[in-house]
């Protein structure tokens, strides 16, 4: 998924570049290359992360490179691209100890 396409689905302001390719949702200290992270507070004005792309409050002050997106809320906008990024698997079957 690319971090525009992120953007859009958090409703975010998209700042840096759009077509960089997001694989995964992880925590901030752990983010490398393809990965999305995001801090909840302003406070964190210096951040050290691999992470491609991050989301952060919309009153961030500081640059990101190489891609940031500005929300409303960090870490709700965070679990919905979880969810796209990690989608639930689907169980089908039925199950062995089921009684019919």
């Amino acid at each position: 998924m690319k971090a525009r396409e992120i953007a859009e689905l958090v409703y975010g302001e998209l700042i840096g570049e759009g077509d960089i390719e997001i694989t995964r949702a992880v925590e901030l200290s752990v983010a490398g290359s393809g990965d999305l992270a995001f801090i909840s507070s302003v406070n964190n004005s210096t951040v050290e992360t691999g992470a491609s792309c991050i989301l952060v409050p919309e009153s961030y002050a500081s640059n990101y490179s190489p891609c940031m997106i500005k929300v409303r809320d960090p870490k709700l906008a965070f679990a919905r691209a979880a969810h796209q990024l990690h989608p639930r698997k689907r169980r089908s079957g039925i199950h062995p100890s089921a009684v019919l």
